[in-house]
């Protein structure tokens, strides 16, 4: 059992992102202006994948334990533990921790080049976006995979 202050912070910091990517995937799809509504579309995508990515860390609450020399053990100590046996449950949920992990850092450097490219350029049409968006996602989970 981890102790209180670390379950306490971890959990508290998974609720305050789940419902702050909610707020924000809320308004980039009702509330972005016309200038801004192709870079909602990279937005809308950081943020689903850091919504999934607080959604498994909160259900996992994976902790690596070193072993000494033999080798380290995870260790899942969170909700999904103790509502499921079948350990392909607490996986699906650690799985889509981790492919939302890598999927942050890749979409944050989307954002980095599309902001370096609005500078110099216009923005891009809202289709060439999503379908860049769309093939940024499959490369990752295939990547992932």
């Amino acid at each position: 059992v981890p102790p209180l202050a670390l379950s306490a912070a971890h959990f508290a910091t998974c609720a305050i992102s789940i419902v702050a990517g909610t707020i924000l995937f809320g308004i980039t799809i009702s509330g972005a202006s016309k200038n801004m509504r192709s870079y909602a579309i990279l937005l809308r995508c950081v943020t689903l994948a850091e919504i999934s990515t607080s959604i498994g860390a909160f259900m996992v609450f994976p902790r690596i334990v070193p072993l000494g020399m033999e080798g380290v053990a995870c260790i899942v100590s969170g909700p999904v533990a103790k509502l499921f046996t079948d350990d392909r449950i607490w996986f699906a949920f650690y799985v889509v921790e981790l492919h939302g992990t890598v999927q942050y850092n890749v979409f944050m450097t989307v954002c980095f080049c599309y902001r370096y490219y609005v500078l110099k350029r216009d923005p891009p049409s809202e289709k060439n976006t999503l379908i860049f968006a769309t093939a940024t996602f499959l490369f990752t989970f295939s990547i992932f995979v």
